[in-house]
């Protein structure tokens, strides 16, 4: 049985910014092993690829704030990391 759910045709970017949601580029848990696999694994990454994955991911989370009846912590939590992708990802302008 395969499950579709999730079974889109995009980029790759996205699936990767979904995986490394929670991590925080200045506290990195996960990224250097999971780059590591998916290249030996034969995947290809561009060298700016972590970013490209967080603003990828950015599209998902916002999609998740059109849910109806939302829990107000998961709102917070949402806007919490759209808001760390954004910072982590766009220059500073000043």
């Amino acid at each position: 049985m395969v499950d579709w759910e999730f079974a889109v045709s995009a980029s790759p970017l996205e699936d990767l910014g979904r995986f490394l949601r929670y991590e925080r580029a200045s506290r990195p848990v996960v990224a250097s092993h999971f780059s590591r696999g998916y290249c030996a694994a034969g995947g290809k990454l561009p060298p700016n690829w972590r970013r490209l994955a967080r603003w990828a991911d950015l599209i998902g989370l916002n999609e998740n704030l059109t849910h109806d009846h939302l829990p107000g912590p998961m709102v917070l939590d949402l806007v919490g990391r759209i808001r760390a992708a954004v910072e982590e990802c766009a220059p500073r302008l000043a």
